[in-house]
């Protein structure tokens, strides 16, 4: 019996490499959409997190990619300066208009 299961399995696969070859391959036609309309949105929840939040900012906004990074802080109702900081790193960097902040409420 195991040796049956053995030849079957076997011949399974020799059917996919031979007759289905590159049958694990993805085709390069697919359905996403074409490189230069492809966006990329990178969504940050932060609270209270002033001292680390300018540095993941402008990260994230010096990544290539073949459309610009855009950005969206969500500020959790902080009580340091979180926003103000992704702000002034994105500025820095001449990139302000490619950073939203969304300001949560308690």
């Amino acid at each position: 019996m195991a040796e049956l299961l053995g030849l079957l399995s076997l011949l399974t696969w020799l059917y996919l490499l031979l007759a289905r070859g590159s049958f694990w391959r993805m085709s390069v036609e697919s359905s996403a959409a074409p490189a230069s309309t492809a966006r990329v949105v990178a969504v940050i929840p932060a609270r209270d997190e002033a001292e680390l939040i300018g540095d993941t900012v402008r990260s994230l906004l010096q990544q290539t990619h073949v459309a610009p990074l855009q950005v969206i802080l969500v500020d959790d109702a902080s009580t340091d300066s979180t926003a103000e900081a992704a702000a002034d790193a994105a500025a820095v960097l001449g990139a302000a208009e490619r950073l939203t902040v969304l300001r949560g409420a308690p």
